[in-house]
């Protein structure tokens, strides 16, 4: 099962909102631990490959599959869950091993959400904008479009991403990228996501999961957001509240294909966003 099954998220508010924020949940190799959820489940991410987790309606399962013992001592990396619901809410955990775990039963309230929910969704899911108007981010979209030096890359299976770099306004960060569909299929996105990441992690065979999703204020694209039709391409605009990541890691972008395999990313460095080019609104 893919690990991340989601839609396009709107957030009003800062990405710290995450920080700190997490609940600490006891996960075990002989017992299945359960999260039980108010509304039913829209997706999960878990980062470590040694846990199984799985949904079905309000409850999430969790279970270690993998465990090692080294010189008497279990190896198990603490790592992180994110899950969030059909209304939008986003609910962060910490999972810790503990093989006798001291609770393998959670009814998680609403109120332990790190994000309370407005979800934006190319399958289904509603679409809301922050206060600001549609007018005002059309307006910085344009003006963004205008450059057209691309700085990075990714491509798989006739799927392409160009990332045109990175942008700021007085309050706000924003990141330009297109995907091109060079083949004779239509190509279905299932996710847009945004992380801050540990530099390094996706190389590690293991490593502790640092993951921290980013939620954008605002989005934009001159076509439909969701697909892109064969032989053609579309330019995204997201929009977040202004931030900055230390030297030790990136803000990830990744792109998901709908029923299939193939996931494209962008790696952003402290030195890309420090290095933003100042859009005004005017």
């Amino acid at each position: 099962m893919k690990k991340l099954i989601t839609v396009l998220l709107v957030y009003f508010g800062l990405m710290a909102v995450v920080y700190g924020q997490a609940s600490i949940v006891e996960v075990s190799y002989d017992k299945k631990v359960v999260l039980l959820f108010s509304e039913n489940i829209d997706w999960m991410e878990v980062g470590e490959d040694q846990m199984d987790v799985t949904k079905e309606d309000k409850r999430a399962v969790l279970q270690v599959n993998d465990l090692d013992v080294i010189e008497g001592k279990v190896d198990f990396f603490e790592t992180n869950l994110i899950v969030s619901t059909v209304d939008g809410s986003v609910y962060a955990f910490e999972l810790e091993f503990n093989n006798t775990p001291k609770r393998v039963f959670h009814l998680i309230k609403n109120s332990d959400a790190v994000h309370n929910g407005v979800s934006t969704g190319s399958h289904g899911n509603k679409v809301e904008k922050e206060e600001k108007g549609a007018d005002d981010y059309d307006f910085m979209f344009d003006k963004i479009l205008k450059e057209d030096l691309v700085i990075d890359g990714d491509n798989t299976q006739g799927i392409s991403m160009d990332f045109y770099g990175v942008y700021n306004s007085s309050k706000e960060l924003f990141v330009r990228f297109r995907l091109r569909n060079e083949t004779n299929i239509p190509y279905d996105i299932d996710v847009v996501s945004f992380f801050i990441d540990k530099k390094g992690s996706n190389n590690r065979k293991k490593s502790t999961s640092y993951k921290v999703p980013l939620i954008p204020i605002e989005r934009n694209s001159n076509g439909e957001i969701s697909r892109i039709d064969r032989e053609d391409y579309v330019d995204y605009v997201f929009g977040f509240q202004k931030f900055r990541i230390d030297k030790d890691k990136i803000f990830l972008i990744e792109v998901h294909e709908h029923e299939g395999d193939g996931v494209l990313k962008i790696e952003v460095t402290p030195k890309d966003i420090e290095n933003s080019l100042y859009v005004s609104r005017s």
